[in-house]
């Protein structure tokens, strides 16, 4: 399968254990494949907490098998619904392109559900126009309020907008979403922090707000199954994606602002 090389660089900020990992997890093997006497780092440990990383990059997908590959090892194989399949993209390889009513869906596990800290993470190329209606990016819901874990999507705006355990404190982050441009989206849920800070937002690696989130742990019954490219909606149905959507990941943890920085410069193509 065809893959653009990543930009195997990071800056000088970021953690340098870290960094390798990141760079090893996203294919950047040049500066190790280079140097055979050297052993890479497990890059396993560099995704701690990873649930679901879907890199989008088979040549095909079936809609009668769960063919849309996990690369976080827990085996949460998606199964493609619909308008959707993947195709070359001159930046980032091979990705998801979602065409009309499709999306994928990845059925309910433990490790799906959130509880106390969860992060999601996607790079999205919307199609013009966009935000009409709202688009869904990922979500772990049943409907509108029926075991709506946490969910991320595109507004009527074009905003980044988000929902933790149903819709109380709804999230909508001021800044258009352009189409037809890569961005790299990254929710972040700590529930263990104070009210005020649980959330927190990041637009190509860079904080875009701290939120407030009532909601101290996402229930555990929640047993919903996860989409990506549809927002689940019995009163509104239509609320699929369209455009491009690339390396979707899901941790069962609250990234910090330097991993979440880090995890955005490893997958950039």
């Amino acid at each position: 399968m065809t893959r653009v090389a990543p930009t195997c660089s990071l800056g000088s900020q970021a953690n340098a254990a870290l960094v390798t990992a990141l760079l090893l997890a996203a294919g950047c093997r040049a500066n190790f494949d280079a140097q055979p006497d050297a052993t890479p780092p497990d890059v396993a440990s560099a995704l701690v907490g990873c649930e679901l990383h879907l890199r989008m990059e088979e040549p095909r997908w079936s809609d009668t098998a769960p063919d849309v590959l996990d690369a976080c090892g827990q085996d949460d194989r998606g199964l493609a619904i619909g308008e959707v399949t993947t195709e070359l993209d001159p930046e980032r390889g091979r990705v998801g392109f979602f065409y009309g009513q499709g999306y994928v869906m990845v059925a309910d596990s433990a490790g799906l559900r959130g509880g106390r800290g969860v992060t999601v993470s996607a790079w999205v190329r919307p199609l013009a126009p966009v935000g009409t209606p709202p688009a869904g990016l990922v979500a772990k819901r049943a409907a509108t309020g029926a075991k709506a874990a946490y969910s991320l999507f595109l507004s009527r705006n074009a905003h980044l907008s988000s929902d933790i355990d149903s819709q109380d404190d709804r999230i909508e982050v001021p800044t258009t979403i352009l189409p037809d441009r890569w961005t790299h989206l990254t929710l972040v849920y700590d529930g263990s922090a104070p009210k005020p800070k649980r959330v927190h937002t990041y637009q190509d690696g860079e904080t875009t707000g701290q939120w407030s989130e009532s909601s101290s742990q996402i229930p555990a019954d929640f047993d919903a199954p996860l989409t990506i490219g549809y927002l689940p909606d019995e009163a509104a149905p239509d609320q699929y994606f369209r455009g491009r959507i690339d390396d979707v990941v899901l941790w069962s943890r609250a990234l910090g602002d330097d991993e979440v920085a880090a995890w955005h410069a490893a997958t950039r193509r």
